[in-house]
């Protein structure tokens, strides 16, 4: 069996890794990845790779600057060489709407992880996309039985299995054996003695467009951000390279000068990330999956943004949502930081992985003959 792996993004790469590791374990099938580029930076992608032992790339596309049409027809040029018997797509991004538009181009199977999330908002292009390569797919693996329901919902019944959420594959990998004392301890004060660092900051990120491309929108996280700081509990900001650059644009870094109590800070690796996520009081983003990972690791969660995708992670108490608002923000952050906090993880138990490679493998060898039909190619 052979399977093309498409993606593009670091979270593509962190929640695909334990698909890739697990699709190759006993050589029960030759994996080609194939990355779009659309994060392209070493900082974005080939550091990922190497924390969580994935090998080079077998075919690096570097078509973020041709979007979305461009990226589906180079894509579809690399799965006409590759010939796959499956083509494997994450999450949202457009990475994975080119990888499931290329496959259906070509006429092969294709394997959506991450199925069946949605936050109802037509108008955010992540949400648009999850539905559309839901729609294609032929395999739909949902992380929760929500997930499963809303794709129910939708008529999407055929090739649909619950799996769990690869998230907590690769949080636990990365983490090793101090996930083990995390859990134990969670909601106590003896958390702190497995931690890298004590709970005295509070982790920030923002990268979505609704939030970085709008100069007031920004400025009301930013400011946010300080008043946080203002009341005694630091505020690391992890800058993705677009929220750089429209900190430029839009003249804003002066916000953040130092003595304001936030601190600026480059992208880091997985493992650096989640150590400092680990350690942190509070973590507030406009991520989906800093929002998985912080309810894994034990972390109170904020939100910034109208709505979640994720709502199990409210549902138990891990997050929040903070639509906007400097007062709404300062309150959500007392609410979360209450003493004693713990909560069960709706996520998954570390082997979804496992369970995707085996349902691929299994819907491959059972199927017909491949489907590679495309008129006059």
């Amino acid at each position: 069996m052979r399977v093309a792996v498409v993606f593009g993004t670091r979270p593509e790469i962190i929640k695909l890794a334990s698909v890739v590791h697990a699709l190759r374990q006993g050589e029960r099938s030759a994996v080609v990845t194939v990355h779009t580029g659309q994060h392209y930076d070493e900082s974005m992608s080939q550091r990922f790779l190497v924390e969580l032992g994935l090998p080079p790339v077998d075919v690096h596309l570097r078509a973020a600057a041709e979007g979305l049409g461009g990226m589906v027809r180079r894509v579809t040029e690399a799965l006409e060489r590759v010939r796959p018997d499956l083509v494997v797509v994450q999450g949202d991004t457009n990475s994975a709407l080119a990888g499931a538009l290329a496959a259906v181009l070509c006429g092969v199977r294709l394997a959506h992880v991450e199925a069946g999330l949605r936050c109802f908002d037509p108008g955010m292009r992540e949400e648009v996309n999850r539905v559309a390569v839901d729609h294609l797919s032929d395999l739909l693996f949902a992380p929760t039985l929500r997930a499963a329901s809303h794709l129910a919902s939708e008529g999407v019944r055929g090739g649909v299995h619950v799996v769990g959420n690869t998230v907590v594959d690769a949080v636990e990998k990365v983490m090793g054996p101090a996930m083990d004392a995390i859990e134990k301890c969670a909601g106590s004060a003896a958390v702190r003695d497995v931690l890298p660092v004590p709970r005295t900051y509070a982790i920030a990120t923002l990268h979505r467009a609704a939030n970085t491309d709008n100069a007031e929108r920004l400025r009301e996280w930013l400011t946010a951000f300080r008043d946080i700081a203002s009341q005694g509990l630091s505020v690391r900001l992890a800058v993705h390279p677009r929220l750089g650059r429209r900190l430029d644009e839009f003249g804003l870094r002066p916000l953040l000068a130092h003595g304001t109590g936030v601190t600026v800070e480059e992208p880091m690796g997985y493992r650096e990330f989640l150590e400092a996520l680990a350690g942190a009081c509070v973590v507030l983003t406009d991520s989906g999956g800093v929002q998985e990972e912080a309810c894994v690791l034990q972390v109170p969660c904020l939100t910034l943004r109208p709505h979640t995708e994720r709502p199990e992670t409210v549902e138990v108490g891990a997050n929040r949502v903070v639509p906007s608002g400097r007062e709404a923000v300062a309150a959500a952050l007392e609410a979360m930081r209450a003493p004693g906090r713990q909560w069960p993880n709706p996520l998954g138990d570390g082997h979804a992985g496992e369970r995707i490679a085996g349902l691929c493998c299994a819907a491959v060898v059972s199927a017909a003959a491949p489907r590679w039909a495309l008129p006059g190619r």
